[in-house]
């Protein structure tokens, strides 16, 4: 017997995006599991479309694709309470106009979380991907990825910092990212320093940071900072193997669409329901049940009318002495 567990896992390709590499490597949502080895190519537009032949023919046709730091943009406010746009108070933050590869998630307290990839990326992507049997469920900037482990453990606000080949520092609040910000060299410790300094207010808001650097040095520059540290597998391609709000209302969910045959869905302020799987199957299950019913209903009356004895009519009718009629 298929357990819940089994029929909700499937298998994706999860690609990973930097300006040093490409990565990819098969998984299973949304339990986060990743399977086999990871394949890697130096990142060029050339080894993009290597890399995606190479999904095409190899990998599971379904993908999940993180953006590197580098390439995206993260940022958080509060909306106003003027009758502005989401995507025109972003524009405050993010120094490339909003088109195509953003999307947003806005909280009952008016809190608002923005991501959005670079044009150029995000177009040079999108061609690449349009010439291929590709689908793509979701695309996530890195540190988005990443806080989902966080926010796994925790719902205070904390940091987060992981260093591998680069280094990336930030602030995450259960669901909210408050500051990212990257190192391509090891920070000092006067740098990390001066990140804390300006990404958390009050001072004494953020007591825990939760580290992946096998060299152990992050966790020795937080300890003379005061701040706790824990380790914690911090992988992007682990996180949105973990994400789970995929569809559903746009301003609930943070995910970024392809437009796919169709399957873009409307990024304006008038939002759109969309079911998620399990819906479509309840929806289909209370459909199943309705037509059932209805189906039952009809036959038990179809079967009561033939049982009942209807009172006959003497109006042209024939009677012997058996008890027989007969029409003349």
């Amino acid at each position: 017997m298929l357990t819940r567990k089994m029929i909700f896992s499937h298998k994706r390709t999860i690609l990973f995006i930097t300006k040093d590499k490409i990565q990819w490597m098969a998984g299973r949502v949304p339990d986060g599991k990743l399977l086999g080895e990871v394949q890697s190519l130096p990142w060029s537009e050339e080894n993009l479309h290597a890399a995606l032949d190479i999904i095409a023919d190899k990998f599971p046709k379904k993908l999940r694709i993180v953006i590197g730091e580098e390439f995206s943009y993260v940022t958080h406010f509060i909306k106003n309470n003027k009758k502005t746009t989401i995507v025109s108070e972003a524009q405050a933050f993010i120094p490339e106009e909003l088109r195509d590869g953003w999307d947003s998630r806005e909280e009952k307290t008016g809190e608002v979380q923005v991501m959005a990839v670079q044009q150029e990326l995000f177009s040079m992507l999108k061609k690449a991907l349009s010439e291929r049997s590709l689908r793509v469920e979701a695309i996530e900037a890195e540190s988005v990825s990443i806080a989902r482990m966080v926010q796994k453990h925790e719902c205070k606000a904390a940091i987060f910092a992981r260093s591998e080949g680069k280094t990336i520092l930030g602030v995450v609040q259960c669901v909210e990212i408050l500051a990212t910000k990257v190192f391509s060299k090891f920070p000092a410790k006067e740098q990390i320093k001066k990140f804390i300094d300006l990404a958390v207010i009050p001072k004494d808001a953020v007591t825990k940071v939760y580290i992946q650097d096998e060299s152990g040095k992050l966790a020795e520059i937080f300890k003379e900072l005061g701040v706790e540290a824990q380790v914690l597998d911090l992988d992007p391609m682990l996180g949105v193997c973990h994400k789970k709000d995929l569809t559903g209302r746009d301003k609930d969910v943070l995910n970024i669409f392809l437009d796919q045959g169709g399957a873009q869905l409307n990024k304006s302020e008038n939002s759109h329901n969309h079911l998620s799987l399990r819906e479509k199957i309840l929806l289909g299950i209370f459909l199943a049940a309705i037509i059932g019913s209805a189906v039952t209903v009809y036959f038990v009356q179809k079967n009561r009318q033939k049982a009942v004895k209807m009172m006959p009519t003497t109006q042209g009718v024939i009677s012997d002495q058996s008890g027989l009629k007969w029409t003349k």
